[in-house]
């Protein structure tokens, strides 16, 4: 049996595939992007639903409230949570003829479309609030894929509350936060520098001659993580760069080489004509002609993100460092 949206049966569909694969937890240290498998607890929807518990991958989408929400976006750590404890894992689907809504224990969800699954993925790396999704993607889903941020965070509230009516305790430590971005800059040869000056909106930094490019380094932390997997926005977020300028004895020019469209390691695309840009915590930042001489740079600092307090500024996953 098929439902509408609203969840109203529609009838039956052919089931066009059936089959099963073997998924591998992958390396990344963030589980949605890794594939880790997700439970969801008997009665975690309430009503007695979902009444079996279950486990999906973190893209498997449920009818909720009329849209379309992947798992990664339920996760409370509670009564929705992923399973830490697999490295591989076998997993079932099957396609019907068009997109569909089916009953999974009990509780909505969708059957397999390769299309859709595939444009689900393509969100990982940024803002999944419908990016690249046109009219004729959009027609293919059998109900609307979530957008609305309110919405989402008014769900996951209601199964947060859910769980807490159960009586289920947090699987996860909390972890303090902060807007300390822990600035700085790295040269070619790998010296640290500090900022000479720094306040809410400029970062000061004295370049020795010589430099034709710079590491822009800060913590980066992901909005998914640090306000909630409710925040469909799966990008490092370090800071946001406006205005770079180099001021020496024989020069004084605009840097500009994040802000020409071009894709440079680092750095989140923002789309053409942007007037700033964020890093990913490890931004490389040209200069053009080497420095003559010692030059004072500014970087004009524009927002920060929410860090985890523990988290170093020493690396960034390579998956992450491409624009």
């Amino acid at each position: 049996m098929t439902y509408d949206a609203q969840g109203a049966r529609m009838g039956l569909r052919e089931i066009t595939w059936a089959g099963r694969d073997t998924g591998q937890v992958g390396h990344t240290g963030h589980d949605d992007i890794d594939h880790r498998p997700i439970c969801i607890l008997e009665n975690a929807f309430g009503g007695g639903l979902p009444h079996k518990t279950l486990s999906v991958t973190p893209e498997h989408c449920f009818l909720i409230d009329g849209v379309l929400l992947p798992a990664r976006m339920l996760v409370n750590h509670r009564s929705i949570f992923y399973l830490t404890d697999l490295t591989r894992y076998p997993y079932f689907h099957f396609k019907t003829e068009g997109h569909a809504i089916v009953r999974a224990n009990g509780i909505l969800t969708e059957t397999l479309r390769d299309d859709v699954r595939q444009f689900v993925r393509r969100s990982a790396g940024g803002n999944a609030e419908g990016a690249g999704l046109n009219a004729s993607a959009e027609a293919a889903f059998a109900a609307p894929l979530c957008t609305d941020h309110g919405l989402a965070r008014t769900i996951h509230t209601r199964l947060n509350e859910q769980a807490t009516a159960m009586g289920l305790q947090a699987q996860t430590h909390m972890r303090v936060l902060e807007h300390d971005a822990g600035l700085h800059l790295v040269l070619a040869d790998g010296r640290r520098l500090n900022p000479i000056r720094l306040n809410q909106r400029w970062a000061v930094f004295s370049l020795p001659a010589g430099q034709n490019a710079v590491q822009i380094v800060s913590r980066h932390a992901r909005p998914c993580d640090t306000h909630g997997p409710y925040l469909d926005d799966r990008r490092d977020l370090g800071v946001r760069v406006g205005e770079v300028t180099l001021f020496g004895s024989d020069v004084t020019r605009s840097v500009t080489a994040h802000l020409d469209g071009h894709a440079v390691a680092g750095w989140h695309d923002e789309g053409a004509g942007a007037q700033s840009r964020w890093t990913n915590g490890r931004a490389l930042l040209p200069l053009g002609e080497a420095l003559g001489t010692q030059a004072l740079m500014t970087i004009e600092v524009l927002e920060t993100a929410l860090y985890f307090q523990d988290y170093s500024t020493g690396t960034v996953a390579s998956e992450q460092v491409a624009a």
